[in-house]
């Protein structure tokens, strides 16, 4: 039997299963298991640290090897020109790679472009690498590897990947509206176009 509280009520017996008395066990819980979880987390942030570094060198490698050197004056003179004017304190090296399907920014301390085997127009070429370069001077690089590894210290938890692929893409829509600042209106019509092939799989610009 319950005893009758001072309302005249019957009052609860210690133990039973009450919001408090489940939030009671739960941490009772991960008390007694604290050890066994911070292995679990450890192990899980070292392995995806661990798996994304190789993949990185692997794909660094692979790149750079089979790459080479820019030699197209038309490319370099545009790479020089945007560099300027995005403020750039050094010249980025352009490399040709067979492989990839889009320019990419590549490398952290001095990253240089990546551009595919294959020919550009000149207002093409120029949106392409103010693109790029745009990457670049906002650091977004550096961004994407803190982002990165505050997933790796919260890989169990769906909303840190989330906020990785949504910050991905703030980032790509904040370097599209600021490439087409410096370019002006008279480019939108053509900067929208190359948007849109991204929907289809085929676009050309990637961060």
């Amino acid at each position: 039997d319950t005893a009758a509280g001072p309302e005249g009520y019957a009052a609860r017996p210690e133990g039973s299963a009450g919001a408090g008395g489940y939030g009671r066990r739960a941490m009772e819980w991960l008390y007694m298991h604290r050890v066994t979880l911070t292995v679990i987390w450890a192990a899980g942030a070292l392995f995806f640290l661990r798996f994304r570094l190789s993949q990185y060198l692997h794909t660094r490698k692979i790149y750079l090897e089979t790459a080479r050197p820019c030699e197209d004056p038309q490319v370099l003179r545009t790479v020089r020109d945007a560099a300027k004017s995005c403020r750039l304190f050094f010249v980025p090296e352009v490399w040709v790679q067979e492989e990839i399907k889009s320019p990419m920014l590549f490398g952290y301390w001095r990253p240089c472009i990546l551009l595919p085997d294959e020919s550009y127009d000149a207002g093409e070429l120029t949106m392409v690498i103010r693109h790029e370069l745009t990457h670049a001077a906002k650091k977004d690089l550096w961004y994407k590897l803190l982002l990165l590894l505050a997933r790796a210290l919260h890989w169990f938890n769906p909303l840190a990947w989330a906020a990785f692929f949504l910050s991905g893409r703030d980032m790509e829509m904040a370097c599209d509206e600021a490439v087409l600042k410096k370019l002006g209106n008279g480019v939108k019509k053509e900067y929208s176009a190359s948007l849109l092939s991204l929907a289809s799989g085929h676009r050309r610009f990637q961060g």
